[in-house]
């Protein structure tokens, strides 16, 4: 370990999501056609949207130039598409209400950033669920709480999340993550634990992660603006086949993502 790297790092290898030769490379993407670790879509974008995605950069994209960095165009179709996914809600949702970001991962260190640096607070998971919260968490030096799930339903522990936030061993819990549909586990938030998320103090940033809300069709939106204390997360890299292009996007209270 070099001696300028913080000595918590020190059990950290770097991550490889895919299995590799003796070399290291990854395996050719048609020896695997499902990588079920990354739940990455199989299929790649038809030529005819490549074509015009590569003629876009041809006479579009000026690359010596820094690109919009309130990604108004991107916002405003963005909101479109999620106003479409919930035609009755009562309060729309428009552009103050999103933030892009360089896939979820960014996104996610923004959010450990804002709320737990510094000794601040420290997160909340239930596992198993999607790693990358710990992950990057540990790499900001913020503690991690992990609960467990009932063995045979795989809801949360909620006695043990709530212990958890009562009487918290370092930091007090500033932010809990949730995945609706949670992976690996593919169960939607019951009743009983959103009602318990409901019931956090404002102190306490609520994280639901709707990184499949395309395939299941189970959103908090709805209720998203009562609550100035949740964020809802979600990407273009499942359904949408983009892992490659990392965009991912957050939906709050305006006040929050102007931060």
């Amino acid at each position: 370990m070099l001696p300028f790297i913080r000595n918590d790092l020190a059990q950290f290898q770097a991550y490889a999501p895919h299995p590799g030769g003796d070399s290291g490379s990854p395996v050719a993407s048609e020896i695997i056609l499902d990588r079920l670790d990354t739940n990455e879509c199989p299929y790649d974008l038809p030529l005819e949207l490549k074509q015009k995605l590569a003629w876009a950069y041809q006479h579009e994209i000026e690359t010596n130039r820094y690109p919009d960095g309130s990604h108004t165009t991107l916002k405003d179709a963005i909101v479109n598409y999620v106003n479409r996914g919930v035609p009755d809600a009562e309060s729309p949702v428009n552009s103050t209400n999103l933030c892009v970001g360089n896939g979820s991962d960014e996104l996610i260190r923004s959010l450990l950033i804002a709320t737990c640096l510094g000794g601040e607070g420290s997160i909340l998971v239930a596992n198993p669920t999607f790693s990358m919260y710990g992950i990057l968490a540990k790499t900001l030096g913020i503690p991690v709480v992990k609960i467990g799930r009932c063995e045979d339903n795989f809801e949360m522990d909620l006695a043990a999340a709530q212990n958890a936030i009562e009487h918290p061993e370092k930091a007090p819990i500033r932010v809990v993550f949730v995945v609706h549909p949670n992976s690996p586990t593919a169960n939607a938030l019951t009743e009983a634990e959103i009602n318990w998320l409901k019931s956090l103090p404002r102190e306490v940033l609520v994280v639901i992660d709707e990184a499949y809300f395309e395939f299941s069709q189970t959103t908090l939106l709805g209720e998203l603006l009562q609550h100035p204390n949740w964020v809802i997360l979600r990407t273009f890299s499942k359904a949408f086949r983009l892992a490659g292009l990392r965009v991912g996007y957050a939906i709050a209270h305006p006040d929050f993502i102007a931060i």
